[in-house]
């Protein structure tokens, strides 16, 4: 058994607790996973490519075209708050 006063051995490959293998640690000057995603390969969230649609709206027999997210908000605003608002057990 060894000390911790006793120096480690240097050709002793088996590793211990905390302490893994040489052989399959990484390179010095190497670390990651080196086949993982690419740099610059990030995508966009779906609802982005989603609520950035153009749609056509019809406000007063007049067609617009807007984004699904302006869509959207226009839709709350004019719809739903006036509603929720109105409902008298809120």
């Amino acid at each position: 058994m060894m000390s911790p006063s006793d120096p480690p051995d240097g050709d002793d490959d088996g590793g211990g607790y905390r302490r893994p293998p040489r052989t399959p640690r990484y390179k010095k000057g190497q670390s990651g996973n080196l086949a993982g995603r690419p740099r610059g390969r990030r995508r966009e969230a779906p609802y982005e490519a989603v609520l950035g649609r153009m749609v056509t709206i019809r406000e007063g027999g007049v067609e617009r075209r807007v984004t699904q997210a302006e869509a959207f908000w226009m839709y709350l605003a004019h719809d739903v708050v006036p509603r929720v608002t109105a409902d008298p057990l809120l």
